[in-house]
């Protein structure tokens, strides 16, 4: 019975010390290597049409004055199903962040290809505008992410690759 006993207390505090290294092992990365993260796995998002994996980087409050997080959706899925092949190049200039909030510069190289094979393209600045938001890592562990609530020169973008 002590042999059960023992082994009942070596597997919690195993379970325990896994659970704390799965939340706070690991190098932390800063803010502004998050941002930088967050830019990217959005960029990969573009280019793989996968508009989920393009808003979770969007937060649900982004307003630009002309699009709101659901508007920007549709406006997303509805560029990408006009292309048979997207290709992004970002290119991040500066991010400052300030508390909760931060501001990434970036300059942006996009081009999509019409299944006629014409050709869209941007080439200019873009400015994102991040909150931090409250997340989940793990879906247990509490942390926070980087999102966007703001873009900058959006509508340039919007230009190029209307029809």
């Amino acid at each position: 019975m002590k042999r059960i006993h023992f082994a009942l207390l070596a597997a919690v505090l195993a379970l325990g010390f896994a659970g704390y290294r799965l939340a706070y092992g690991g190098p932390r990365l800063s803010d502004e290597e998050r941002i930088h993260q967050a830019i990217e796995a959005a960029r990969v998002g573009v280019v793989s049409r996968e508009v989920g994996e393009i808003m979770a980087h969007v937060s649900r409050s982004y307003d630009d004055g002309n699009y709101t997080f659901e508007t920007l959706r549709g406006l997303i899925a509805f560029g990408l199903r006009q292309y048979s092949h997207v290709q992004v190049a970002v290119y991040l200039r500066e991010v400052h962040v300030q508390g909760s909030k931060a501001v990434a510069s970036l300059d942006v190289d996009a081009v999509g290809l019409h299944a006629g094979g014409e050709q869209s393209r941007y080439r200019g600045a873009l400015e994102v505008h991040f909150v931090r938001e409250p997340a989940r890592r793990h879906l247990i562990f509490p942390d926070h992410r980087w999102r966007a609530v703001r873009m900058d020169h959006f509508l340039d973008i919007q230009d190029a690759f209307e029809r």
